[in-house]
């Protein structure tokens, strides 16, 4: 078995932790009311009555399994770095729900919790224009700042500076895929050979650095999904969950590559046809 056909190995038995989610997260949008239509007809779109915090972390869950199922394509098609345009949109979320599961804990919701909940549940829905003439507000840079505290406080409490500081780096490298950056564009140049310029069709020599860290985004979804399913009263769904984050942490999928499996020779460059996951 080559290299490639190992990775594509491991990435479908991440697509089968992934359809795992889909199923519990169906289960656990079940349990809390469902949205109504509203809005003249038309416009109508469906929204929650009475949401609060435990519903923004279901909405949150949905689309973080939406995410991790749309950057699975990605991955096995081999486009990495349109990947870590998603995983960065998918951290944030799961920053969102560690932010607000700090009010949980500590039992201390701030005037930063109340607001985010207040303007996440807005019910409108502007056109572009009207975004352009009312832009959002500049308080996002200090949530941020506050999210990073709350997820060093929950995932590391002996120790939650070296969470803070790990968080941020993950954010610094994966906001450079979002904006474009130089170095970002630049990582899709391969030089030397006839193949030499920038590979906008996929880069299969990066394939298993991208496939550790969508393995490492669905062990932190089984981690808040089973924390939301305490929440929301479903013990035996997040004892489920528990147990297949258990057994996926000593999957080989969820192992980072030896140092032969990273070689980027190791991946070769014509056995990359588009195979059915």
């Amino acid at each position: 078995m080559t290299r490639l056909q190992k990775e594509r190995t491991y990435i479908r038995e991440i697509a089968d932790v992934i359809e795992f989610l889909a199923a519990q997260l169906k289960i656990i949008t079940a349990s809390i009311p469902k949205p109504r239509l509203k809005g003249d007809i038309g416009h109508e779109h469906f929204l929650f009555d009475n949401a609060n915090e435990r519903t923004f972390q279901v909405l949150m869950l949905v689309r973080i399994v939406s995410g991790l199922r749309a950057t699975l394509i990605l991955v096995w098609h081999n486009h990495v770095i349109e990947a870590g345009c998603l995983i960065r949109c998918i951290d944030e979320y799961i920053g969102n729900m560690v932010f607000v599961q700090d009010a949980f804990i500590t039992g201390k919701q701030t005037a930063e919790h109340e607001r985010l909940i207040s303007d996440y549940f807005v019910e409108t829905y502007p056109t572009v224009t009207e975004r352009l003439r009312n832009p959002a507000g500049g308080g996002h840079l200090l949530r941020k700042q506050k999210m990073r505290a709350a997820e060093g406080r929950v995932l590391s409490a002996s120790d939650p500076h070296s969470v803070v500081e790990l968080v941020r780096a993950i954010d610094s490298a994966f906001d450079g895929f979002v904006h474009g950056s130089y170095s970002s564009v630049m990582n899709l140049y391969v030089g030397g050979g006839s193949r030499e310029g920038f590979r906008v069709t996929g880069m299969p020599e990066r394939l298993a650095e991208y496939r550790v860290a969508l393995a490492q985004y669905v062990h932190r979804t089984l981690n808040m999904m089973g924390i939301v399913s305490l929440n929301v009263g479903l013990d035996s769904i997040a004892h489920n969950i528990r147990q297949r984050r258990i057994a996926f942490e000593t999957a080989a999928a969820y192992m980072r590559p030896s140092s032969d499996a990273a070689d980027a020779s190791s991946l070769n460059m014509e056995d990359t046809p588009d195979a059915e996951m």
